[in-house]
């Protein structure tokens, strides 16, 4: 045999003893560490997915942004598939439609009548409503009311946690009951 064969015998054989080596070891695996394909669903996006169409039932309505020229657009039957996604089968699926005046109604309530009955759900589970989702909305004075009340709160909380830092006694307020300061406790019902 020429050195040159040799060589080439040799490197193969290196090369056959790698593979065969590499073919009997398991990979290691730590716990936790599996990961799931991409095309899988994750746990993440099924949540995220379940958020999207609570919050399409909660609104309930389409906009002139929903509608081509042609009818129903994409984005609109999009929002259509997250309703009937998050919808109760024995109550009826009711889709506001707040278009203006000018923006042939007819044709957009037919069209959304149309693409709700060709994805399974019968007319009588189908409910049209004019204007905007009366539930969907709510007054600022109230949050606003509840904004200031909890800052007033934190505030008096504050003061409550100064004075009790410079050594004075915060004055009776809610709290655990055998804690100083708090109404109700065991130490002022059992003086």
């Amino acid at each position: 045999m020429t050195t040159h064969w040799k060589a080439r015998f040799l490197t193969l054989a290196a090369a056959g003893l790698l593979a065969g080596c590499q073919g009997s070891q398991k990979p290691t695996v730590f716990h936790g560490e599996k990961f799931q394909p991409e095309d899988e669903p994750h746990a993440s996006q099924n949540v995220l997915a379940a958020q999207a169409a609570a919050g399409a039932r909660q609104d309930a309505t389409l906009h002139p942004c929903h509608f081509g020229a042609q009818g129903l657009n994409s984005l609109g039957q999009e929002k259509l598939d997250l309703m009937i996604d998050a919808g109760e089968p024995s109550s009826p699926l009711v889709v506001y439609l707040d278009l203006p005046q000018d923006l042939a109604v007819a044709p957009a309530r037919a069209s959304v009548m149309d693409y709700l009955k060709s994805r399974g759900l019968g007319e009588s589970q189908i409910r049209l409503e004019d204007g905007s989702n009366p539930h969907s909305t709510h007054s600022a004075a109230d949050t606003l009311t509840q904004l200031q009340n909890m800052q007033s709160q934190g505030q008096q909380g504050q003061t409550n946690q100064q004075q009790y830092q410079q050594g004075q006694q915060p004055p009776p307020g809610p709290g655990l009951p055998g804690m100083p300061g708090a109404t109700g406790s065991s130490d002022s019902q059992s003086k």
